[in-house]
């Protein structure tokens, strides 16, 4: 007699049946991970944006300021968005040349544009633009928290900014601000 090579259709069935059984337990988990990697991923553009706008104060010795972007639907931006404290469409970074107390941007003073896909993220922040001054700090040496949300998971996560212009990464989790 010969032995036989392979497999049979219930063994091989069984073993379907078995990863499709892991699979569903696996599924719910593995969205979670993946909409905490997106926040994630948006807070550290978030991040490295705000080093830049600090890094360029810094650099040229004069006030760059950030604020959220007002895009068009073919993204092109129209300057900083007028709705105070959501950022949603992403943030601009520029440098005002007139050098005036009120800063106003015009489009020869832009410096770095962020945008964030849509629907992907809500950005929630404490003010309408943010200013970094010729020394790297804040404005009125005040930490700033941006409050980053995942439309399709809930989930938050907290960027806060020191009053010395320095952006820390905070843990996702689900207690998001009202």
């Amino acid at each position: 007699m010969r032995a036989q090579i392979g497999f049979t259709l219930i063994e091989a069935m069984t073993v379907l049946a078995i990863l499709l059984l892991c699979l569903a337990i696996a599924a719910p988990g593995l969205g979670r991970l993946v909409s905490t990697q997106q926040l994630r991923s948006h807070a550290q553009a978030m991040a490295n944006l705000l080093h830049f706008a600090r890094s360029e104060a810094l650099r040229s010795n004069r006030p760059v300021f950030v604020c959220a972007a007002n895009l068009k639907r073919n993204l092109q931006l129209q300057g900083c968005a007028r709705q105070r404290q959501v950022w949603d469409r992403g943030a601009l970074v520029y440098a005002d040349r007139d050098g005036g107390g009120q800063a106003g941007y015009d489009s020869q003073e832009r410096l770095h544009l962020l945008v964030f896909a849509a629907g992907r993220v809500r950005v929630r922040v404490g003010r309408d633009q943010l200013s970094f001054l010729p020394n790297g700090r804040l404005e009125r040496g005040q930490g700033v928290s941006l409050w980053l949300e995942s439309p399709l998971s809930g989930q938050c996560l907290l960027l806060q900014v020191s009053g010395h212009g320095r952006a820390d990464i905070g843990k996702a989790d689900r207690g998001c601000p009202s």
